[in-house]
Order: structure tokens, then C-alpha cells, then sequence
């Protein structure tokens, strides 16, 4: 498998959840008026691949992959807020759960299941609530 194709594959996967979706690029801390982005958004990064020789140019590779899940946040979920309000505000978690089923279920092959590693809050000085998704996977790179 091509470390490509699992890029487009989960793309083409979460693109019909969410309005944008790209390579991580610094699009959410490099802008001066909004970011280049439409929000809710997934940007993606490989930041870890790990290889190992099987012998005749063939490699295992085990990786992470890192999906940065961001929202505008317009309205507090804070206890004084009207439960409308409440709701608006806490929907970056059913976002999340929804992308968490698709990537779950994605099926690439030549590539294992990713497997969700951990999901964290990204802190940050704006308005913009980032979740921090990060997938296990496998797959055998055979060169060509």
C-alpha cells in the first residue's frame, strides 16, 4: 500500500461529515483574519512512521496518524447558558463520535484498521476548538 492511499481514503470517508478536510498544514495557528479553512474541518498529519526491513525491499510499517478535528465555537456551554445554547456548544463531541464510527469502520486495503489511540484538547487563544484524534495502523510497503 501506498501511504497516499490512506490519506485519500480517509478524506474521501470523512467528507461527507464534515465541510473541509486537507492535509494539516498550520492552517489553524498561520492566519490573520480566519484561518483557510471551513468550519467543522479535519486536518490530517502522519507525524510518526515506523519501518522495518522484511527482506527484498519490503517493509513493515506501523504509524500514527493525527486528525485534528476543529469547530468554531460561537456559544458557552457554561451552567448559566439556556440548554439550547448548551447543546450548540458541547456538538463538537457528537462530531467527534460520528468521525470516530467512520474512521472505525474504514476499510483500506492493505492496511490494517486504525485503531483510535487517544483523542485530546488542543489548548488554545481563540475560538476555535481543536480535538486532537490519534489512529494507530499497519500496512506493508513493498517498494513500488
Amino acid at each position: 500500500m501506498k501511504i497516499e492511499t490512506l490519506y485519500t481514503n480517509l478524506a474521501d470517508a470523512l467528507n461527507n461529515e464534515l465541510k473541509f478536510v486537507d492535509q494539516d498544514l498550520g492552517q489553524l495557528e498561520y492566519y490573520e483574519n480566519r484561518p483557510p479553512v471551513i468550519f467543522p474541518c479535519a486536518l490530517i498529519d502522519l507525524p510518526q512512521l515506523n519501518y522495518s526491513d522484511v527482506g527484498e525491499g519490503v517493509q513493515l510499517c506501523d504509524g500514527v496518524i493525527e486528525i485534528r478535528l476543529a469547530l468554531n465555537i460561537y456559544t458557552s456551554a457554561s451552567n448559566i447558558s439556556s440548554q439550547a445554547h448548551r447543546a450548540d456548544a458541547l456538538q463538537y463531541f457528537e462530531i467527534e463520535r460520528k468521525v470516530n464510527s467512520i474512521i472505525s469502520k474504514l476499510e483500506i486495503v492493505g492496511c490494517s484498521p486504525l485503531s483510535r489511540l487517544s483523542a485530546q484538547t488542543e489548548k488554545r487563544n481563540d475560538s476555535i476548538r481543536v480535538r486532537v484524534l490519534r489512529y494507530s495502523f499497519e500496512f506493508t510497503d513493498i517498494g513500488n
